[in-house]
């Protein structure tokens, strides 16, 4: 099924373990691919899985399974097979933007997911494209991440904000042969970065 965005998302979505599949999601000009455009401070998306879905963005559009920016929970979410394609903009395996709140009132967090999604852009990253500073914990990746600018098993780019919590990376794993990536961030980003390659890879 194709169709637009749902927008703005607060509040709960509980899949309760259901599967949603074959949905193919398109968007141009200043949209993005995905079934969220945001998920708000405070929301929290929470288990199902999509499956062999397709999300592709034409220009400098963004594309990833659930959406663009994330200022809430993500927890026990799996994505398999499909793809997140962007031509010339941000593709994620889970999301594009991953944002954080001060020390005191911290937010966007992805725990406890998967990733098994081909991933592509001008900034490809197996769970998000930018990581804004947000928590990434107990999660797997083993889709393949091109990116024509920057790629990295977890992220394409760090954009870290002054008083903000610092970016964290806990029990994240992703194999290095099916993802193409052998490091979590790019190699001009790779100082900070703790994330675990099921293969072996060095730690970064």
């Amino acid at each position: 099924t194709s169709f637009a965005n749902l927008g703005n998302f607060t509040g709960t979505f509980d899949g309760n373990d259901k599967t949603i599949s074959g949905l193919k999601m398109t968007a141009a000009g200043s949209s993005h691919a995905g079934l969220f455009e945001a998920v708000e401070q405070g929301a929290l998306i929470k288990n199902f899985t999509i499956s062999d879905s397709s999300f592709t963005a034409s220009g400098t559009a963004s594309a990833a399974p659930l959406c663009y920016l994330l200022a809430g929970t993500l927890q026990n979410v799996t994505v398999t097979g499909g793809s997140a394609s962007a031509l010339d903009g941000l593709a994620g395996g889970l999301v594009c933007y991953l944002v954080s709140g001060t020390d005191s009132d911290p937010y966007g967090i992805i725990t406890e997911c998967a990733t098994a999604t081909s991933v592509s852009g001008a900034k490809a990253g197996g769970v998000c494209a930018v990581d804004g500073g947000g928590l990434i914990e107990k999660t797997i990746v083993a889709g393949k991440v091109i990116g024509t600018s920057e790629a990295g098993a977890i992220a394409a780019q760090e954009a870290f904000v002054e008083n903000v919590v610092d970016h964290a990376y806990s029990a994240v794993w992703w194999d290095t042969a099916a993802v193409g990536q052998k490091y979590a961030l790019p190699s001009t980003q790779r100082a900070g970065a703790v994330g675990l390659a099921l293969s072996g890879a060095p730690r970064t």
